[in-house]
């Protein structure tokens, strides 16, 4: 009884935390906060009752200062991770003591790992918008993409290199790589051969004698830094024959024709050989007087003789359109059944004629 006594008027008498409150927690123990709270007394009255503690902790004021001393120098207790517990605390002014032990350079690669979460991880559309991208894409700085290329060939030669070409008659330049494709809205993609004839077949000099083909705007593609795009906004004077291996040569009738502006293109591999040429795709129909139509297709229709299918004449809307168009929605809906159905019971290449166009 008495031991138990003088156990509990230990605790009882306890005024306050004393100043080991913080030491205890970096290594002493509830015992030991007791005895820096109280005189040495009180532990010699209990030892008379027999409970000693002489055991398990120090029984005046200067051992206890020694004991801290050497807990200081033999440094923290062992961290969370070699107990697998975390350190808790009453105290807001403790709770760093909730954080695992780490050395210097664990917590240096800790908050590396927490700074590369932090950075910025770009979705799939942003990363595609390329490191030139400006306001979110809406812009790209054509001078950054383009020294960023490693295309042998420089803009600027490339761009020399198209001229070039353009001069000498893309089919006629003699710099064609093996696997040339051309491509217009209604042809190609042709190989070098077939180009080849096609030009000379159609021989558009001779109709047009004073063909001005009006290139400008020559630029290197930033996203595709082995092409040339140019602008082109030809015109001529129909003052000869169009003959064109047809049966009867076409008269010439003087008439001045005007294309609408159209983009091209040139592309080049490594040697210097041109691998792609694009050309005839009109930017703004309404312009010019060939009904919209670009290339070959639109000075044929100005001067009368047009390519005898549908591609070969202007635009208009196909009734199916005008009725979509009209707003209704009983005929919207209708024209979607009907769309779905032909997709199905027709054949492809019935289904996909160019049936807007109309003679």
């Amino acid at each position: 009884m008495h031991q138990a006594s003088c156990t509990m008027g230990i605790f009882r008498r306890a005024p306050h935390r004393g100043p080991a409150v913080q030491d205890s927690l970096a290594g002493g123990t509830a015992t030991a906060q007791a005895f820096e709270s109280h005189p040495v007394a009180d532990v010699k009255g209990c030892a008379a009752g027999h409970v000693s503690f002489s055991d398990t902790v120090l029984t005046d004021r200067g051992s206890f200062k020694a004991q801290q001393q050497a807990n200081a120098a033999a440094g923290p207790p062992a961290g969370p991770e070699e107990n697998g517990q975390l350190t808790s605390a009453g105290d807001d002014s403790l709770a760093g003591s909730m954080m695992p032990h780490s050395s210097a350079h664990e917590q240096e690669q800790h908050q590396q790992d927490q700074d590369q979460q932090q950075q910025y991880e770009p979705s799939a559309v942003e990363a595609a918008k390329g490191p030139g991208a400006k306001e979110g894409g809406m812009f790209l700085d054509e001078q950054e993409l383009l020294s960023r290329s490693s295309f042998p060939i420089p803009p600027e030669r490339l761009v020399e290199m198209a001229k070039d070409v353009l001069r000498a008659g893309v089919h006629k330049c003699g710099k064609l790589a093996p696997d040339f494709t051309f491509s217009a809205p209604f042809i190609g993609p042709l190989n070098p051969q077939d180009f080849i004839n096609s030009m000379e077949t159609l021989n558009l000099d001779e109709p047009f004698p004073d063909m001005a083909p009006r290139i400008y705007h020559l630029r290197v593609d930033p996203l595709m830094p082995n092409r040339v795009w140019f602008t082109t906004r030809p015109i001529a004077t129909n003052s000869g024959p169009l003959r064109a291996k047809l049966p009867i040569p076409v008269r010439p009738t003087g008439k001045v024709v005007e294309l609408p502006p159209q983009t091209s293109s040139l592309s080049f591999n490594e040697q210097g050989q041109v691998v792609d040429f694009t050309m005839g795709y009109v930017m703004d129909r309404r312009l010019g007087n060939t009904g919209g139509l670009g290339g070959a297709f639109g000075l044929l229709y100005a001067i009368g003789c047009p390519f005898p299918y549908p591609e070969g004449h202007p635009w208009q809307s196909s009734w199916q359109q005008m009725l979509f168009n009209t707003g209704n929605p009983l005929l919207q809906v209708s024209m979607f059944v009907l769309d779905r159905a032909a997709s199905f019971l027709l054949p492809n290449w019935l289904y996909t004629a160019h049936a807007r166009n109309v003679p």
